[in-house]
């Protein structure tokens, strides 16, 4: 009895998990935000709902052709347009679709966003469409991804440049479409410009090609007050309160410009130590190396001296060798032999 609850139950989760999943309107008013939004903030599981989305863009983007002034909805047509791109079911070669779960995704921005700082998950996934070369990328994209590695749209469309891409650059994407699912496709609005980039390259780890106030701001933060106190400032943040003066209150600098102009002049010193030290070990290499080389030819000097004093001492200790007459020829040529019958007789009383 108790195995026929718990099935029943299950089920009850699973049609009413269903049931809760919005529709999109086959039809959508330009004047209605509301709707508009929704299409932004559609919950995509899989692939039948990106194509679903895909419809609204499509329809979306006939109902603005058709109006009286197209040019008055180009920067809606324009971001339409970009998710249409994306959600398109139809996938050109070398070109890659993933649909990433925000409840249950293992990626480092994700789980640090939804586990650490305890935003709860959005409904369904982010869709990342990855483009083998920018050149092969839809149009709206093309100027993009030749300068970047991807981009991020509202609230959960994310291209990438697999040329350019990386583990931590996807993290970085990844957390902004986290964010704009969870707060909204205006949440940017209500922050200061700098604050979801900083967290952003924080929370992904992300290696940037270069340094800037973005990249370094909250990692030196994190050195000074560790990886808790970057949290909290992050809850302190998303309650409202006032992020420069919790930067100050934290840290003692006067705000986020001040914070990252000192971890700027951190890095930029450590940079230039860091180069010194390699410089001066390119020398000692250097020196090493010569050092060795001198060692090598002195060895070998000594190997060839001690070679030809052992091959003289060879000849020495050889026996004469006979000449044509028959006599022994001494191997001392500097020494002369006289016999007997060469000597002169001497008179002794002479000595």
């Amino acid at each position: 009895m108790r195995l026929f609850w718990c099935v029943l139950l299950l089920i009850g989760m699973v049609g009413a998990s269903l049931a809760a999943k919005p529709t999109l309107p086959s039809f959508m008013s330009l004047d209605d935000l509301e709707h508009i939004e929704s299409l932004l903030n559609y919950p995509i599981d899989n692939q039948e709902d990106m194509a679903q989305v895909y419809q609204a863009c499509q329809s979306l983007l006939l109902t603005i052709h058709y109006t009286d002034d197209p040019s008055e909805y180009k920067d809606l047509a324009r971001v339409i347009r970009e998710i249409a791109a994306i959600t398109n079911p139809k996938i050109a070669p070398g070109e890659r679709v993933d649909i990433v779960p925000f409840a249950t995704s293992r990626d480092r921005g994700i789980c640090a966003m939804r586990d650490e700082i305890g935003i709860a998950a959005p409904p369904g996934g982010a869709v990342i469409r990855t483009y083998r070369s920018p050149q092969q990328a839809p149009e709206v994209f093309q100027s993009v991804l030749i300068n970047s590695t991807g981009m991020t749209l509202p609230c959960r469309f994310i291209a990438l440049n697999r040329e350019r891409t990386s583990t931590t650059a996807t993290s970085y994407c990844l957390i902004t479409a986290y964010l704009y699912g969870a707060f909204g496709s205006d949440y940017l609005s209500h922050y200061p410009d700098w604050f979801v980039p900083s967290i952003a390259e924080y929370f992904s780890g992300n290696k940037p090609v270069r340094y800037n106030e973005e990249t370094e701001s909250m990692r030196y933060f994190a050195e000074l007050k560790g990886r808790d106190s970057v949290i909290d400032f992050v809850h302190a943040v998303l309650e409202g309160k006032n992020a420069n003066r919790t930067i100050f209150l934290m840290t003692g600098y006067r705000g986020y410009y001040a914070l990252a102009d000192a971890a700027l002049a951190v890095t930029k010193a450590r940079v230039i130590r860091a180069a010194r030290i390699q410089r001066f070990g390119l020398i000692g290499l250097s020196l090493a190396f010569l050092v060795l080389i001198g060692v090598w030819f002195v060895q070998q000097k000594q190997r060839a001296t001690t070679a030809r004093t052992l091959d003289d001492l060879d000849q020495l200790k050889a026996p004469p060798k006979p000449d044509s007459s028959g006599t022994s020829k001494s191997t001392l040529q500097d020494c002369t032999v006289t016999t007997s019958a060469e000597c002169s007789a001497t008179d002794p009383s002479e000595f």
